[in-house]
């Protein structure tokens, strides 16, 4: 009901400004409520109560494939969408709910910043929404206004760049429903991406006009950027914005314009300082906990980046800016084509394909600007596809190896409907160039469908008949559209909105799929016992409940799966299992005594699964159609006491005992950072009761009858702080890796809180920046106004 009346709200609201200003605008206004209705339609199921989805992917895992029987994911390959985003939102609903910033997660990997990784957009704008709505509405909300701004911010920067208002529109709907656009709908990474169009038109403006009020906007929207959480796209979109302040100097020379491009240059690289330091809050935290991450140590040292395509495939990978589906979809699972359907896919239509091309073409002759646009999409291009040597010399520059370029894509999609807009509204009458374009697509085509004869790859197609077929089709009708056009026939505007929105829907209307509520994360028999056992005792899964999915449930495990995790957490696991820098940990060695020591209560298994029977320290206590669950006879406490300690000077040595295998847990290693240590042995007791175990804050009494240690299997991590009795200790590393405290004799109360200087330092920068930015913005307008 709430997303029904913020639809006809916004309905309302562009009627009152379409009737209150003049004609001129009036007409823009309604071109933009098209762009809303089209975004509207594409989520009409929100309507129905349906969930903007894939989580029935949970059904080909157990405890639910056992309790609700096995379903076919609708597109498997949006796993992060399930196992990822939405646990995230979901906690980041649970800290809203409980009144706290989640700087901390400890749901996963033992514990691990939250806020710092980045992906998690806590401070994206939209995330506002989940203080009105549950989480798995949100998701469905979110989309819809991704989609529609995506279309309305194209829309604003073409009109700014002297398009006419249908090449704006044209433009709007290739780019908000491009493939780009499409596949990453509920990715952090399309956050980044509406934005593009702001981003290109508050940089030139910044560069032509270097007001404060265009530097004040542009970097309250770098700002905006980062929060969005996918800092490899702001990468991508820094680079390509760079080489268009570039191309801005070359311009006013060549056009000889009155620009001060040197004061545009400064004031444009101020705004990406400000920007930055505006998001200080985030950034700071984040760059801590990148640094300390296995995958940066990864990526830093590795040869080659990972994600990418190589050269040798760019044929087949091509073919798809044509026929999305030529090789199969994973919706209809019969993706056959090489590598991730996702990645490296520009797709804006077979009409989008033309009239970009045309609009490049066009350019070369009539446009300097669209050249440029033209010379972009081919860089983005080569990127994407690895042409050899340029893409050796990419990827040497700072930052690209740490990035998937692969992804720049999103620029070939953003820099093709450009043109195609430009080409719309300024080309149409040059019936040559669009002759051009059109033939040397089907060439290009036809040398695709004849290398694909070639190695034999035909008999593997299952409907690329239809693919073709429908190819022709659009064709056809693109050819009677070009003869409408040059007739300036208005009926031509029509028919080219429909054929391109026809081609587009037709490939992504059902690519994120929607389910029903029931489907939507349902709890079983298992998990409710766990839920009411488990309590703040961690669990082990194996082979079942992927990692992040006890967390939508408050359980708590041993691993995670985020975009970071912590070096010193992966060397860890790296003893009892395999871990990776990318993806979800494993943990293989199950009779390890690390299992005792991080607290795994539970081990949880597929139903008829055997391979913990032969452990004695496991015992059968729920054995049913969803899951297995056994309870760890020999589970450490979360927080216990030691008395007799090895001490070494650095972590480095410690984790050399550890990995012998010759200590065992119980007998804790303790890294020397404090005076008040000795390696004394003694023989004490003592007990823990937990008082509280939140978010970002742990309080204990402890009484122990000697002095000892305090033990914890929680991760060590920097903006931890210890508190003995109110007064401030401390922190000691434990086992490599955990935290732990010395402590006298006695009854004592101990707090771990985590307040992180990175984010303290980060949120005074960003508030003294906004605060200086703001006071400095009125300051200038109140002088204006008085002179005027």
């Amino acid at each position: 009901m709430i997303f029904v009346s913020s639809t006809i709200f916004f309905i309302l609201l562009t009627a009152f400004f379409f009737f209150k200003k003049k004609a001129k605008d009036r007409k823009d206004l309604l071109l933009i409520m098209v762009i809303f209705f089209i975004s509207l339609i594409f989520f009409f199921p929100l309507f129905l109560g349906n969930y903007f989805s894939p989580s029935d992917m949970l059904f080909s895992y157990a405890p639910w494939k056992g309790a609700f029987g096995y379903k076919s994911a609708s597109n498997p390959l949006l796993g992060d969408l399930t196992f990822q985003v939405y646990p995230w939102n979901h906690f980041l609903k649970y800290s809203i709910e409980k009144h706290i910033i989640p700087l901390w997660n400890p749901f996963t990997s033992c514990g691990a910043p939250f806020f710092a990784n980045g992906s998690s957009s806590v401070f994206f704008p939209l995330k506002v929404l989940l203080l009105f709505f549950s989480p798995q509405v949100f998701v469905g909300i979110e989309a819809f206004l991704k989609l529609f701004f995506a279309g309305f911010f194209m829309f604003i920067f073409m009109r700014n760049i002297q398009t006419g208002r249908f090449g704006a529109f044209i433009a709007s709907i290739l780019f908000m429903l491009s493939g780009p656009m499409m596949v990453w709908i509920g990715w952090p990474m399309t956050n980044l991406i509406i934005l593009v169009p702001l981003f290109f038109l508050l940089g030139e403006k910044v560069f032509t006009k270097p007001t404060f009020l265009n530097f004040f906007l542009l970097s309250i929207l770098i700002a905006f950027a980062f929060f969005g959480g996918h800092p490899e796209t702001l990468f991508h979109i820094g680079f390509l914005l760079s080489i268009y302040i570039l191309f801005l100097i070359i311009y006013t020379h060549v056009r000889q314009l009155q620009i001060n491009w040197v004061k545009g240059l400064i004031v444009f690289i101020g705004a990406w300082i400000a920007g930055f330091l505006l998001a200080g809050v985030q950034l700071f935290p984040f760059i801590e906990f990148m640094l300390k991450s296995s995958r940066f140590s990864h990526f830093t040292t590795i040869k080659s980046n990972p994600f990418i395509f190589p050269f040798s495939k760019i044929i087949p990978l091509s073919i798809r800016l044509f026929l999305p589906n030529f090789f199969g979809n994973p919706i209809e699972h019969n993706w056959w084509g090489f590598g991730n359907y996702n990645e490296a896919f520009g797709y804006i239509g077979v009409v989008g394909l033309i009239l970009g091309l045309a609009g490049g073409l066009y350019g070369i002759k009539k446009d300097l600007k669209a050249t440029f646009f033209f010379l972009m999409a081919i860089l983005c291009f080569a990127i994407t596809f690895q042409i050899p040597k340029f893409f050796d010399f990419i990827v040497s520059l700072p930052g690209f190896k740490l990035a998937s370029n692969h992804r720049i894509i999103f620029g070939f999609s953003f820099f093709m409907a450009s043109l195609a807009g430009i080409y719309i509204e300024k080309g149409i009458k040059q019936s040559k160039i669009i002759l051009l374009s059109l033939f040397s697509m089907i060439f290009v085509f036809t040398i695709f469908i004849l290398y694909l004869n070639k190695i034999k790859a035909l008999h593997l197609m299952r409907y690329e008949l239809n693919q073709l077929l429908l190819f022709l089709i659009i064709i056809f009708v693109f050819i009677f559209w070009t003869y409408l056009s040059l007739k300036r026939n208005n009926l031509s505007k029509i028919l080219i909105s429909l054929l391109i929105l026809f081609d587009l829907f037709w490939f992504f209307h059902n690519y994120t799929p929607f389910i029903n509520r029931k489907d939507f994360y349902p709890k079983t028999e298992a998990i409710k016992f766990l839920q009411k056992k488990a309590k703040i005792t961690r669990i082990v899964h194996v082979d079942c409940l992927p990692s992040n999915t006890p967390m939508v449930y408050n359980i708590y495990e041993i691993t995670g799966n985020d975009p970071m995790k912590l070096r010193s957490f992966s060397k860890i696991i790296s003893l009892i299992g395999k871990y990776d820098p990318i993806w979800p940990d494993v943990i293989t060695k199950l009779d390890s005594a690390w299992i005792d020591f991080l607290n795994a209560r539970f081990i949880v298994t597929p139903p008829g699964d055997k391979r913990l029977d032969k452990f004695e320290k496991y015992k059968i206590i729920y054995d049913k159609k969803d899951l297995k669950i056994y309870e760890n006879k020999k589970v450490m406490p979360r927080f216990s006491l030691a008395f007799d300690p090895i001490i070494v000077n650095n972590r480095k040595k410690a984790f050399k005992i550890l990995k012998k295998g010759e200590v065992n847990p119980r007998r804790v290693v303790i890294v020397k950072n404090s005076d008040i240590l000795n390696q004394e042995k003694r023989e004490g007791e003592g007990n823990i009761k937990i008082k509280e175990y939140s978010i970002n804050r742990i309080e204990l009494e402890v009484n122990l009858n000697k002095d000892g240690y305090l033990v914890t299997s929680e991760i060590y991590y920097p903006g931890w702080h210890l508190f003995i009795d109110g007064k401030k200790e401390n922190i000691l590393i434990a086992n490599y890796a955990f935290r732990s405290a010395f402590l006298k004799a006695g009854i004592h109360n101990v707090v771990f809180v985590y307040r992180p200087y990175s984010f303290l330092i980060g949120m005074i920068v960003s508030l003294f920046t906004f605060v200086s930015l703001l006071s400095l913005f009125l300051i200038i307008y109140l002088k204006n106004k008085k002179g005027k």
